[in-house]
């Protein structure tokens, strides 16, 4: 990277295709809430957004007033999957960064074991552009999480950067408790409406239940619209010459920042040698 583009680099944000994403999964048929390692209940509704337009794909009839919405009604879960992959892929969205409240460890791994199960992993792979999709453990303080890479779509969850960078400690970090303080709103509460459980919302008012749906996109997206911080990790990755994701870590970032800054001056840091785990002392 550094040899290939010398000095600042020139970079539009607004080229930069960034979707948001959130799903419903069906938790009406009594077999717990879903794990997104066994993706064993179907998923009901899933939307994406870019740029203020949204697209919802659901199986059950929607009545959409709102004209920045396209609703896609399938008829099956299948179906659902497969159109969802073909908005993915079209020009209208086709992203760079994907974001999303907790994408991470729900959303995105749920949306790849699903896809496996129902459509193989053929299907799978049209997650990516370059058609590689892998999964990784990440350690998560003690505990092992699988982690799915989406090769050549960066993943910023959002909740992650509010952690790093809003630097407004919070005592929940649930999206309804941070879009109360930051934006004055909430999400739609059901229970207001007369509804038990989600579960119950999901059988009882599909139309609520989509608007749900919705609206976390919605509020995701107007978080960002105020605090900036996917601007703000694209103004660090193109200044220190990362990815995307680089811009997480401290010392790995400056590591590169220093490196760069030293080849301006013809230094070259030698690389880092790697001991035997075998001369540890214990």
């Amino acid at each position: 990277i550094y040899d290939k583009y010398k000095g600042d680099i020139n970079y539009d944000p607004s080229v930069v295709s960034v979707v948001s994403l959130d799903i419903e999964v069906d938790i009406a048929n009594d077999s717990g809430f879903p794990s997104p390692d066994k993706a064993q209940n179907e998923i009901t509704l899933i939307t994406i957004s870019r740029n203020g337009k949204k697209a919802v794909f659901g199986c059950q009839p929607f009545d959409n007033t709102d004209p920045s919405v396209t609703y896609y009604k399938c008829v099956d879960e299948k179906a659902l999957l497969r159109s969802f992959l073909d908005v993915w892929n079209s020009i209208e969205y086709s992203p760079h960064i994907v974001t999303g409240w907790n994408i991470d460890f729900f959303d995105i791994p749920y949306i790849c074991n699903r896809i496996s199960i129902v459509l193989g992993s053929n299907e799978l792979k049209r997650l990516s552009p370059w058609g590689i999709v892998k999964t990784r453990v990440a350690k998560i303080g003690a505990k092992e999480q699988v982690m799915w890479d989406v090769y050549g779509v960066s993943h910023l969850d959002y909740i992650q950067l509010y952690k790093k960078f809003a630097y407004t400690p919070q005592e929940s970090y649930s999206l309804d408790h941070v879009c109360e303080q930051e934006l004055g709103e909430k999400k739609i509460d059901y229970k207001d409406a007369g509804y038990e459980s989600l579960a119950d919302l999901q059988v009882r008012n599909w139309q609520l239940y989509t608007e749900y749906n919705i609206r976390d996109v919605d509020l995701v997206d107007r978080l960002d619209d105020k605090l900036k911080l996917i601007e703000l990790v694209m103004a660090m990755a193109y200044d220190a010459k990362v990815n995307y994701h680089d811009t997480f870590t401290t010392v790995g970032l400056w590591d590169v920042i220093i490196h760069n800054y030293l080849l301006d001056r013809n230094y070259v840091i030698p690389p880092v040698k790697v001991g035997d785990p075998r001369d540890t002392i214990l």
